[in-house]
């Protein structure tokens, strides 16, 4: 039995709502695929992606298996919510780039590649490019396409034509479901639009096949544009309404380890004249569709505090310091007069930035070691402060490696002990906050490690970090800050486990979502010393996912959008007391630990005066019985069972959801919770 006693006479400062923020990588399907409301993978026809052959793969496994589905079968594959394969959506019909075809389109005649008016061109002759498309007809029927286009060698009419893919009981496969066409009749580049009217039936998760057609000796096209004809500025309307329901009061964007290859020209001007390049921290395909202009237009949108992250691997801290003027600058200044050109003559006033993603780390573009961290922080700091005419609030990469011990394999990360030192030696002067990425790895130092203990040492890497690596890093910037310093607080602007083991906690299913209770719940108790918290991710795994069709929330998402209510509640002294268990075989940035309890409660005083307590099990297996002594008594009692490998997908959105729980309700609470599982209880003082 565990015994948790609440102290309802020290309550603490009030929970900041920047504690349930997010995190908007250029990965996975966040952009094409995602945000954007592009139907099309692929629209500037890129040759080259980078993509591995098991991304390949993995994405045409989810094509597969939203066939399977549309047509009433068992799939024989794993849908994988949130691959890696970046800017190109999650599933893929069609691989015949091995021919010359673009990616993830298919040949319909002689197709062949191209320099194009702006990078990728095609190359069409007597037939045309296929892919497979969604849609949204619950939505819409009407499709916009523009597409820039010229001749080659005579004049022709360039056809669009939606056929259906599949028999069903709406109509036979072949059956043409819209069609429109536009002539192509000079040999300089122009844009053409046309759109296509869907009077058939045709269901929104229904894989049909979009057709480009010409009957003419030669075509050369350079991007298309397929939007549904409710699209809010380019972007996906159902997308944008489930950002605003969660309340989002921060988004860091655009990196994660795509930031240290990204060039912020590339994503500013006109959408037709931006570049496609390689996405070359994932694989993929960055097409610019959504840049600065696009990413602050969304924060307002979703009424949410913007959290720029700048490259510090490959970038240079001049192209920073203009980031910052773009934004900040007036119209007089020379990226000001950019920005006003763009259609943005006010100044953005973003005031929270972050230099650097892991620049620890041998994956990252550009990695260094400590000294040259933050000499880079302290040259980059002084230029962006310089080109801002407000003041800034900046974020330096931290590094959560160097609060583990040193171990074998751990061969590819700086762990030395000094990354945080150097930082206090070299930029203190400009550092107002440390980022920390909080995300174990959950297939990673447990080689010949059981299952249910991988669960237990991935769940009680909290306690670690809540106990012991946090404080002990707040008292290292403490006792490194000069007097007349504010403190330096701490930002976890990604968190949650990752890793490829599909039935490990991960912050892609149920069990992640579990987690999320356990590490936000303890971070309450940490006030004002945490500036913002930001899970991985918004758009890619743990966030709002999009694929077959259907747009729906992993189960963390939804989790941090409900944690969201407990802002402005004050944190309440708890003691646990019950069974614990040891952490003999660690996460790569935990620690052995020889007492974890087997859960983690949270308590906090309301501002009607009730009290909400928070408790999530650590256990792989069992259950735990609790008791809450102090008289209190149950307004509401809620319980969230996981159980291994439960994931949203596309056919079963809400795998699991909040239920009544029973709690015995005597001058003692008393209740039983299983193994993955959070109790959400409001409980009234009593009299």
């Amino acid at each position: 039995m565990t015994e948790i006693r609440i102290d309802l006479s020290r309550p603490g400062t009030p929970v900041r709502a920047e504690l349930f923020s997010q995190f908007f990588e250029h990965m996975s399907h966040a952009t094409i695929g995602g945000l954007s409301a592009e139907l099309v993978v692929n629209p500037t026809f890129v040759q080259s992606t980078l993509l591995k052959d098991w991304q390949i793969e993995e994405l045409l496994a989810n094509g597969a298996w939203a066939d399977a589905i549309w047509k009433g079968e068992e799939p024989t594959t794993r849908w994988a919510g949130a691959p890696t394969s970046s800017g190109v959506a999650v599933h893929l019909f069609h691989d015949e780039t091995s021919a010359g075809v673009p990616f993830a389109w298919s040949a319909v005649g002689e197709v062949r590649p191209c320099v194009g008016r702006v990078g990728d061109g095609v190359r069409v002759r007597r037939g045309g490019l296929r892919q497979v498309v969604f849609v949204p007809t619950h939505r819409t029927s009407r499709i916009e396409i523009a597409a820039w286009a010229r001749t080659v060698n005579d004049a022709g009419a360039l056809r669009f034509e939606l056929r259906r893919r599949w028999d069903g009981a709406a109509g036979a496969a072949g059956e043409l479901l819209a069609e429109a066409s536009v002539e192509i009749t000079g040999d300089r580049w122009a844009e053409h639009r046309v759109a296509l009217e869907v009077d058939a039936v045709v269901g929104s998760t229904e894989p049909v096949e979009l057709s480009l057609l010409f009957d003419g000796d030669g075509l050369t096209l350079d991007r298309i544009s397929v939007l549904p004809s409710d699209h809010v500025n380019g972007m996906d309307p159902e997308v944008i309404a489930l950002a605003v329901e969660a309340r989002v009061p921060e988004l860091r964007w655009p990196g994660g380890n795509a930031v240290s290859h990204y060039h912020w020209r590339d994503g500013v001007g006109p959408q037709s004249l931006r570049p496609s390049r390689p996405n070359y921290a994932w694989g993929g395909i960055e097409s610019h569709h959504i840049g600065t202009d696009e990413y602050l237009a969304l924060c307002r949108t979703m009424g949410t505090r913007p959290h720029i992250t700048i490259n510090l691997g490959t970038g240079t801290a001049e192209e920073a310091a203009l980031w910052v003027e773009y934004c900040n600058g007036s119209a007089q200044t020379p990226m000001g007069r950019l920005r006003a050109e763009n259609g943005h003559p006010e100044p953005y006033d973003v005031d929270t930035w972050e230099l650097g993603n892991e620049t620890y780390g041998s994956w990252q573009g550009g990695f260094v070691g400590p000294e040259e961290n933050a000499r880079r922080f302290a040259e980059y700091a002084k230029a962006m402060r310089a080109a801002s005419p407000i003041p800034l609030t900046l974020h330096a990469a931290g590094d959560w490696f160097d609060l583990a011990p040193a171990r074998d394999g751990l061969i590819d990360v700086s762990n030395d002990g000094q990354w945080h030192g150097e930082l206090l030696r070299q930029g203190v002067e400009h550092l107002d906050v440390v980022s920390l990425h909080g995300i174990p790895i959950n297939d990673r130092f447990f080689e010949g490690v059981d299952s249910d203990t991988i669960h237990q040492s991935l769940m009680g890497w909290c306690e670690t970090a809540l106990e012991s690596q946090l404080p002990e890093l707040l008292a290292e910037l403490d006792a490194g800050t000069p007097e007349g310093h504010a403190p330096i607080r701490l930002s976890i602007t990604e968190w949650g486990p990752i890793g490829a083991s599909p039935g490990a906690v991960c912050i892609e299913n149920a069990d992640g979502a579990v987690w999320a209770v356990a590490f936000l719940g303890g971070l309450t108790a940490f006030g004002d010393r945490i500036d913002m918290c930001s899970p991985n991710g918004f758009l890619h795994g743990g966030g709002i996912m999009k694929g077959a069709g259907v747009v729906y929330a992993d189960p963390a998402y939804a989790m941090i959008a409900r944690l969201r209510a407990l802002a402005g509640s004050r944190p309440l002294p708890v003691q646990a007391s019950g069974p614990t268990f040891r952490i003999d075989a660690p996460a790569d940035s935990g620690r052995v630990e020889e007492s974890v309890p087997y859960v983690r409660a949270t308590a906090l005083l309301k501002p009607d005066g009730g009290v909400t307590v928070l408790v999530a099990s650590y256990r792989a297996q069992g259950e735990d019985t609790l008791e809450i002594p102090g008289g209190f008594s149950v307004r509401s009692a809620e319980i969230f069972a996981s159980a291994p490998s439960l994931r949203a997908t596309p056919a079963v959105t809400e795998p699991v959801r909040w239920e009544p729980f029973a709690v015995d309700d005597a001058e003692t609470l008393r209740f039983t919770m299983p193994a993955r599982s959070a109790v959400w209880l409001e409980l009234a003082l009593a009299d």
